[in-house]
């Protein structure tokens, strides 16, 4: 049987004996950064490099405390948790965004259509301004007429006629 330990190869990613070429004890702040609170004291652990029985590669490991590698598994979950919040966050905001650039295209719609009706209003107010000076003349030609016929019979004093006034 041969001896060493069956780890997966983060290259052939194929699990097999692996051999320890280095190990080191490592304590302090000086090899390990931890994630939690500045005031507990990093943790002890063993770096060692590691050799594939299979392909050869080398690669670094770390053994370390159960209690620290707990700590960064609930880090990571809660990492995890809030990602999924701020994802779910973010397609809220872009369906808010959507939903208000639909109401743009209906309120830019709207205008368009306001626009042609205050055209048309125009349109048609011009019309009857350049029909009103000659409805009002064509007024005081009749009351002129009118004013005309009953002069001669002494009905009305002519001091003043209706285009004076």
């Amino acid at each position: 049987m041969k001896r060493g330990t069956r780890l997966q190869c983060p290259n052939c990613k194929r699990i097999c004996v692996n051999y320890v070429c280095q190990s080191t004890r490592h304590s302090g702040k000086t090899q390990v950064y931890r994630l939690t609170r500045a005031v507990e004291e990093d943790p002890c652990y063993f770096a060692r490099v590691r050799q594939c029985g299979k392909c050869g590669c080398r690669w670094n490991t770390a053994e370390l405390p159960r209690s620290f590698v707990d700590e960064l598994l609930f880090a990571r979950q809660q990492l995890k948790v809030q990602e999924r919040i701020a994802k779910e966050e973010s397609q809220k905001r872009d369906a808010e965004l959507r939903k208000r650039d639909a109401d743009l295209e209906i309120l830019k719609a709207m205008l368009a259509e306001c626009s042609k009706l205050n055209a048309e209003q125009d349109r048609v107010f011009g019309a009857i301004q350049s029909m009103l000076p000659k409805t009002v003349r064509e007024c005081f030609e009749e009351i002129e007429a009118e004013l005309k016929l009953l002069a001669p019979v002494g009905v009305v004093n002519n001091e003043k006629s209706p285009r004076e006034f």
